[in-house]
Order: C-alpha cells, then structure tokens, then sequence
C-alpha cells in the first residue's frame, strides 16, 4: 500500500504505518465487507506489518474469509495471531490456509528447529 499511486496522491498511510488513523485497518477490512462476491481471498502480503491488531475485527466482517496471507511481512511473535482468531459467542472461522512466509517469528522458529516444515 505504502507505495500505490493513489495512496500517495493522496496522502494516505497504510494501517501500519506510524502517522496512520489507529482504526484505518478495521476501517478497509469493513469496507471489503461490503464487497460483492464476498471475499474469500485476501493478501496483506508485503506490507511490513509488525502486529495484527488492525486485523481484530477480520472475521466479525469477513466471515467467509478462507485464505489468507501475510507473506513477508515483519511479524515479531506468534502471539499476534491471536487478533485473527474467531472469537465471541457462535464465532467459528471458516479459514483454511493462513501463510506465514518470511516472517520474523516464523523463520526464527525454523532456525531454531522449534516448529516443522509442511512437506507435500
């Protein structure tokens, strides 16, 4: 985001970024909601995102979300996916494929050997 045109032109930050609106996130995730088909599919992929707090509200607007991406980010701890967990009465996720890649936690664990590798 931080580098599309119109973002710049108009003087937009991405939900990340330090000048940026606290509920920008939960503001675009609302806003996909109102999109026709309902999303599915959603990548927030190399955005350099250090926590997911913006994306709390996902699944209470999103709730046929079943991909979803933070490839390449800079995700520090695994304890940040608790903000994209189903949570509330009667909430279930419908969420099939979450991916993690080039992630600061996630390649540390690798190194360290603590979590595996999927092989197909």
């Amino acid at each position: 985001m931080a580098e599309d045109p119109i973002w710049n032109e108009k003087r937009l930050f991405p939900p990340d970024h330090e000048k940026a609106p606290k509920d920008i996130g939960a503001v675009l995730i609302k806003l996909a909601s109102q999109l026709s088909p309902k999303v599915e599919t959603l990548s927030v992929a190399n955005n350099g995102y250090r926590d997911l707090r913006q994306f709390s509200t996902l699944h209470h607007y999103l709730p046929d979300l079943r991909n979803l991406s933070f490839q390449n980010n800079d995700i520090r701890s695994s304890k940040e996916l608790h903000h994209i967990s189903a949570r509330g009465e009667g909430q279930q996720s419908k969420l099939t494929e979450l991916i993690l890649l080039d992630n600061h936690f996630r390649n540390a664990a690798l190194k360290g050997g603590t979590i595996d590798v999927y092989r197909a």
